[in-house]
């Protein structure tokens, strides 16, 4: 498998979006700008298997900053950020209610890619890939708590 090329952006790889409700990809910049999706060819081993590499928009980006107490993610990844609830309400308080929606509705958009097995996630922001079934549950496991954060400070 080639990495896909969008000849709208001079033969790069193709930077998507997140699947609009009837499920097809919309290329980043576009109408709304999303939670952007790059698909690159797998390895030899995993040669079926594309990597989707993922980038976290703000304001999500802002929250996993803001619990980010235990370690710094570009040493221990997703280890670093603290999903303690108390913790992710605070930033909450402070943000308010369209940016926590706003981080709320990227988020479910992440875990849907992240659930998705017929790709490996990579995160430069996050410092994770899934390149197993470990790391993959491992990142939905700290989505979910992120999740579980953010609907317990969701005022709206």
């Amino acid at each position: 498998m080639s990495a896909e090329t969008d000849s709208n952006y001079n033969n790069k790889p193709a930077s998507w979006g997140f699947p609009q409700g009837d499920g097809r990809l919309i290329p980043t910049g576009a109408s709304q700008r999303r939670l952007s999706v790059t698909f690159a060819a797998g390895s030899a081993e995993g040669a079926a298997m594309a990597d989707v590499s993922v980038e976290i928009p703000s304001p999500l980006s802002n929250c996993i900053v803001f619990c980010e107490l235990v370690c710094v993610r570009e040493c221990c990844g997703i280890d670093a950020v603290s999903t303690d609830p108390t913790v992710i309400e605070a930033w909450c308080r402070q943000v308010g209610p369209i940016a926590v929606a706003k981080a709320r509705r990227q988020l479910a958009q992440l875990i849907d890619v992240v659930e998705d097995r017929s790709h490996r996630v990579t995160s430069t922001f996050l410092n994770h890939r899934t390149r197993d079934y470990t790391g993959r549950r491992q990142l939905l496991d700290f989505l979910s708590a992120l999740e579980a954060g953010l609907a317990a400070g969701d005022t709206s």
